[in-house]
């Protein structure tokens, strides 16, 4: 029996994982490419002509779930521990985020959308009044990687092109256990309360849903901007009822139109 590495392994997965991306972009975009080619006429216009696209810039995620996280943290405490308090605070984050899609007519693309989000840290803060015991520290940290097939539907008003776009995917999630578990009592509390947090990578569905603007500084380079919503379903971290890392992504960047 050949055993495999498991970092062979693990690239093995992501590929196939690709490969159901790309199927599963054929699908959403078939329809769309079919109505165009039975729609769209053809025009002298340089800016809403079909052809292939790369982009690349930088982005900045805004999380929804903050809030849902203390919660959970301070009832847990409550419940378990009369008298004791927690509170939770999160920074917001950065990443990167690239294209590269097919522009089929003026008004419809199909495109993967990569987004890299750096890893940020929900930290927090408890203290249990017996015995007497405080700590602060790292709860968990994430750092996320989201992949998704997109439609793009695009109003062509010359070089300003605003657009819809609409897709699914992948989102990749790699979760550390922060050193607030450091601190026994506080560990046992939150291990009680159904929060004991493990470290690992995992792989959800995501979805997107956005708005964006093309601006063609020549037929070749466009400006782009575009701020869309991301869902995803996590199994880990568990942290009570809060099973997702919905945020929302803020990217600006150039791209390139062959």
């Amino acid at each position: 029996m050949t055993v495999r590495h498991p970092i062979q392994q693990s690239l093995r997965n992501v590929f196939r994982r690709f490969l159901v991306l790309g199927a599963g972009l054929l699908i959403v975009g078939l329809p769309g490419v079919a109505l165009a080619e039975e729609l769209d006429v053809e025009d002298d216009d340089p800016f809403d002509r079909p052809g292939f696209y790369v982009g690349l810039g930088g982005s900045y995620q805004f999380n929804v779930f903050q809030d849902r996280i203390e919660d959970v943290i301070s009832d847990a405490f409550e419940d378990e521990v009369p008298g004791s308090s927690a509170s939770v605070s999160l920074e917001e984050s950065g990443g990167i985020n690239a294209h590269a899609g097919y522009r089929a007519a003026s008004f419809f693309a199909i495109e993967l959308e990569y987004e890299w989000i750096d890893k940020y840290d929900i930290k927090g803060s408890a203290s249990i009044p017996v015995p007497p015991v405080s700590g602060s520290g790292a709860l968990y940290s994430i750092e996320g990687h989201t992949l998704t097939a997109n439609t793009k539907w695009i109003i062509p008003f010359w070089r300003i092109q605003p657009y819809l776009v609409l897709g699914a995917g992948i989102a990749i999630s790699d979760v550390d256990r922060g050193d607030l578990y450091d601190t026994p009592a506080i560990a046992q509390v939150l291990e009680d309360a159904g929060l004991d947090i493990k470290s690992g990578n995992h792989t959800n569905f995501a979805g997107r849903a956005g708005l964006g603007l093309d601006l063609y500084l020549t037929k070749n380079i466009v400006l782009n901007a575009e701020a869309s919503t991301v869902l995803t379903t996590l199994k880990e971290p568990d942290v009570g009822d809060v099973d997702d890392l919905n945020y929302m992504s803020f990217a600006a960047g150039l791209q390139y139109r062959f």
